[in-house]
């Protein structure tokens, strides 16, 4: 179809960067003018209390060791067996709230039900959208961060989400085993797991703020299970990073039933949060292991029907490239889980695809930051169809697929961003539902800095489905949303002394 050669066409004419290995360290930092790729200030050389990666010329650092995916000794104090007893232990909890609490049918495990499921195919199930693409990335969350919290590295993690879905598979239900569950779970578990895994470790900090930990325990409870039981585990790189928090009112106008009336517009509240950990234009910035760079989009808005938005995207092998000067950035494997859920227009993915994202300073108070990516969903969930006569099976379409996400962004003078973004979803339906979903959307925004780190803003975005059902011709939708809100930023950058005799005499 038309449509999709547009999309696979615009993959394909994505400029791909070359790694430059004599270049690798990068460019000095910004002057004052410099900005983070969420509109947070880059410190100016001058505040600089002491010579730091980040501010001494490249020609003095010493070469980086180049990124290696061997198996690395297991710390101090790792285990291997505690996040094995603690991922049984919340299988177990969940089968008997489900069985006692819940009182679900298929909770109801015994050795036939387990028999018959080793036996039986693996099949899509019919589970509703929020539980099939939120709810078992949730769940493969938990295994993720007890084995990293555990002390052991990200590669090492990894088998315990696969492990733990799949006895929940042949063990937890009474149902077939599902084979959307077996790709959703430990693939958005994973990349869910290690990001929530890292904020805990920022927020907590040094430990010596009672909120700070709470906060910490309500992102990753099995981070603060282990923590002090073992030991932090949080061993990653203090890199640089930069958020924005923002809230504020957004008048929307999108379809919640594909049958339904033309909708009017809504006004609700929203709040969104958005964080880019380790940037790849700083020169201070190191990809050493998984996740090094990851970026965070979440938002809510308290519509009629709630509005979600969870994007999750992190480096899992790559490389820096750049010159000094130049443009400057990261290149490789990406991982990533998106959840969205505007209307007719919700989608939800995991996915894996190659890369990049950087930034250059064109002048002395301009920076552009910009992102390419494209990936393969391995599984993922979209749109709205009708159910069957009784009312029962999924209302969406699950599938496979193709995504791309553009990004771009110019900063100026540390007073004022620009902001623009695309993404697209392409889904092959699957199972007992057939047909494609084309899913995107854009948006553009624009924020002023009033007073320190504080902004007001404004944001427009257009949702658009194209689908082609099995049976009938080609249907489309569009939604849109305009927000006004007020943001506050930060900035953080590591400051770690150097050895004085990189300095010379």
């Amino acid at each position: 179809m038309p449509a999709r050669r547009v999309l696979i066409a615009a993959c394909l004419a994505l400029a791909w960067p070359q790694p430059d290995a004599a270049a690798e360290r990068g460019p000095a930092p910004p002057a004052a003018g410099g900005q983070a790729a969420t509109a947070a200030p880059v410190p100016a050389l001058a505040d600089a209390p002491a010579a730091t990666a980040a501010t001494l010329p490249a020609s003095v650092l010493p070469p980086r060791p180049p990124p290696s995916l061997s198996p690395r000794p297991l710390p101090p104090g790792a285990n291997v067996f505690i996040p094995a007893a603690e991922s049984a232990a919340v299988t177990l909890v969940m089968m008997g709230w489900n069985r006692w609490v819940g009182e679900a049918p298929w909770a109801d495990i015994s050795g036939e039900s387990i028999g018959r499921n080793l036996r039986s195919p693996w099949v899509l199930d019919d589970d509703q959208f929020w539980i099939n693409q939120f709810g078992h990335p949730y769940q493969g969350m938990w295994s993720m961060t007890a084995a990293r919290s555990a002390g052991l590295g990200f590669w090492r993690s990894t088998p315990y989400t696969f492990a733990s879905s799949l006895v929940w598979e042949i063990a937890g239900e009474t149902e077939p085993p599902s084979i959307n569950d077996q790709i959703t779970t430990p693939i958005g578990g994973i990349v869910l797991g290690e990001v929530l895994f890292r904020l805990a470790g920022i927020l907590r900090g040094d430990g010596r703020n009672p909120w700070r930990e709470l906060g910490a325990g309500l992102l990753s409870p099995m981070d603060a299970l282990n923590h002090g039981l073992l030991h932090d585990g949080h061993d990653e790189l203090d890199e640089p990073r930069a958020w924005t928090l923002s809230a504020g009112p957004v008048a929307a106008r999108l379809a919640w039933d594909a049958a339904g009336p033309s909708p009017g517009w809504e006004t609700s509240p929203e709040v969104a949060f958005r964080m880019v950990h380790g940037l790849a234009w700083h020169p201070a910035f190191r990809f050493e292991r998984p996740f090094d760079h990851f970026e965070l989009q979440a938002a809510y808005a308290g519509r009629s029907n709630p509005d979600a938005t969870l994007i999750l995207r992190g480096l899992l092998a790559g490389a820096t490239y750049g010159d000094a000067g130049g443009w400057r950035g990261v290149y490789g494997l990406y991982g990533s889980f998106d959840l969205d859920t505007p209307g007719v227009f919700r989608v939800s993915t995991s996915a894996l695809g190659l890369g990049t994202s950087g930034g250059r300073l064109l002048a002395h108070d301009l920076l552009v930051e910009g992102t390419a990516i494209v990936s393969g969903i391995l599984m993922g969930g979209g749109g709205q169809v009708a159910r069957d006569a009784e009312g029962k099976g999924r209302d969406y379409r699950l599938g496979p697929g193709g995504q791309s996400v553009l990004e771009l962004q110019l900063t100026a003078a540390e007073r004022a961003a620009v902001r623009l973004g695309l993404r697209q979803y392409l889904l092959f339906g699957a199972g007992t539902i057939g047909g494609d979903e084309l899913i995107g959307a854009g948006d553009a925004a624009l924020v002023v800095r009033i007073a320190g780190e504080h902004g007001v803003g404004i944001e427009g975005t257009l949702h658009t489905r194209t689908l082609w059902p099995e049976v009938g011709g080609r249907e489309a939708f569009t939604g849109r949303s305009v927000r006004v809100f007020w943001e506050m930023n930060g900035f953080h950058a590591p400051a770690t002394p150097l050895d004085p005799a990189l300095l010379g005499p």
